[in-house]
């Protein structure tokens, strides 16, 4: 339970940390581009990177938020009476992932919440795999201008 807690911990103190260290990054980056002149050139990983540490700093912020807002779990007898009235009582169920709370039938978490968690989860993935294949167009680049004319047509 205490390495639970302590993992906890660490994700609600890392995702700012992510989310700043990642928002710099791609503000460098972009900068650091628009000082060369911009010049074409072929797609880096960086700024895919740098936003998908964006969205998924973003993502576990949003969760927070939202768990903290309509599902506290502090004061869990009291979350129905706050939200649909009548006896303080425990909600009938509760999740995370997808974040729910139901009381006397009633969902108490706006339908809006998972969709946009789960757009930024989304979001975070699509980046990663834009970096990846990134990476492995400038390593297919960098192998095609290593093979020079000359050293093929002496092999």
């Amino acid at each position: 339970m205490e390495i639970l807690l302590v993992l906890s911990a660490f994700v609600v103190y890392a995702a700012p940390v992510v989310l700043l260290m990642s928002a710099f990054g791609l503000v460098a980056h972009t900068v650091r581009r628009l000082r060369e002149g911009g010049r074409p050139r072929l797609a880096s990983p960086k700024p895919f990177t740098h936003l998908a540490g964006i969205t998924a700093g973003g993502s576990v912020l949003f969760l927070l938020y939202a768990q903290w807002t309509y599902a506290s779990s502090f004061r869990p007898d009291n979350l129905c009476h706050f939200a649909v009235g009548g006896p303080t009582r425990l909600p009938d169920s509760e999740s995370v992932i997808p974040l729910s709370v139901v009381c006397d039938g009633t969902e108490i978490v706006p339908i809006w919440v998972n969709p946009v968690f789960f757009g930024l989860i989304s979001a975070s993935l699509a980046c990663l795999t834009g970096a990846s294949l990134a990476r492995r167009a400038l390593a297919r680049q960098a192998a095609a201008v290593s093979v020079s004319p000359v050293s093929a047509s002496r092999s």
